[in-house]
């Protein structure tokens, strides 16, 4: 399971490179003060009518270029993506349908959870767990003060940025989310009191 977390996580930074150079061709607009492109960057069509709306022949290659390369992200994260849920299905099905029916959880911060999880019985309890994935701030306190910065960088961060990132931002819906993932994962573990 390590290597396909593994190659979860690479996914995760060409996602990231792919929203950079996205990002670079929405600016270039900008900067060449050109109407914004209101267009799906990822399709093949869309190229050639982004690159002639640049005169210079050197803007057009760099505009291009990003392009390609956006073009080809694309192509090989839909492979890649079905192979992480073929690899999920295998390793673990049941806790893979039960992230599922989860409301705002999709394909893929499914398999992140599942796959940067691990074993969640290696938690004695929902809040050492919901410490270890980074949604529980600690503080550190001594003589009545604080340490704001204390453990600023603790335990998942892929996992807690994957829920930020998702849909549901407001921290509300991501406590109650993140219940919700504990109870379905943890099933009947409670903790101290006999809460989730």
């Amino acid at each position: 399971m390590r290597a396909t977390r593994d190659l979860l996580r690479r996914r995760f930074r060409i996602v990231q490179h792919g929203a950079m150079l996205k990002t670079h061709v929405v600016n270039t607009t900008s900067q060449y003060n050109l109407p914004p492109n209101k267009v799906n960057l990822k399709n093949v069509g869309v190229r050639e009518q982004v690159q002639a709306a640049f005169a210079g022949q050197d803007v057009q290659h760099n505009i291009n270029l990003g392009l390609a390369i956006i073009e080809c992200y694309h192509r090989e994260l839909s492979k890649l993506e079905e192979h992480l849920e073929r690899q999920a299905k295998q390793h673990n099905p049941t806790s893979l349908s039960v992230l599922r029916t989860i409301p705002g959880v999709g394909r893929i911060l499914a398999l992140t959870i599942l796959y940067e999880i691990g074993d969640i019985q290696r938690f004695e309890s929902v809040q050492k767990f919901a410490s270890y994935a980074r949604l529980i701030n600690c503080k550190a306190e001594s003589a009545g003060k604080v340490d704001p910065g204390h453990r600023k960088r603790r335990g998942l961060g892929l996992f807690v940025l994957s829920v930020r990132m998702t849909p549901l931002r407001q921290h509300r819906q991501t406590a109650a989310r993140t219940s919700r993932i504990s109870s379905c994962l943890f099933g009947g573990l409670t903790g101290p009191g006999g809460r989730p």
